[in-house]
């Protein structure tokens, strides 16, 4: 964070980022910074974003020949919904460099399995940072233009993208 001219605003990356130990957070040692959210690797910006994460449970009910009913669980698969306000077309453009709308919308338009990596139970007392990783299909993708900014030829969109674990 910087202060500018003596004013009272402060300039800050708005983003949550996890370091490797309490040593480390102790400002002991150098530390190493990880990415809350990944797609094939690469860092998905925290602009303006917002998070949710739930279980999608998929069960078969069957009725029995007493004409009492039982419904088993197939699968549970996990749901990470990301939401993005005013995200600019490129990465070049968001407040951390990270990937950026142009980069989602190319892994929605591929329509292939994408491999999601995230930091499951991230508190700032834990001590190991595990990404936990996932084979993951795109469920939903829509985005609105709000704003053609010509000047630099960046784009912003209001972005939603859902994805499921396989």
């Amino acid at each position: 964070m910087a202060l500018l001219m003596a004013s009272s605003s402060i300039y800050a990356n708005a983003s949550v980022h996890a370091i490797d130990s309490k040593f480390k957070a102790a400002g002991g040692a150098k530390q190493d910074v990880k990415s809350f959210f990944k797609v094939n690797g690469r860092e998905l910006t925290t602009q303006n974003r917002s998070f949710e994460m739930g279980s999608n449970i998929i069960g078969k009910t069957v009725t029995l020949a007493s004409g009492n009913s039982k419904r088993y669980r197939l699968r549970a698969p996990e749901k990470y919904s990301l939401s993005f306000t005013y995200l600019p077309s490129f990465a070049g453009m968001t407040v951390d460099g990270n990937e950026a709308r142009d980069y989602m919308y190319s892994l929605f338009a591929l329509d292939k399995n994408v491999l999601v990596e995230y930091l499951p139970d991230y508190t700032s007392s834990q001590s190991d940072f595990d990404y936990k990783t996932t084979l993951a299909r795109i469920v939903s993708y829509s985005e609105t233009l709000l704003r053609r900014d010509e000047f630099n030829r960046c784009y912003y969109y209001d972005v939603s993208i859902e994805f499921e674990g396989l």
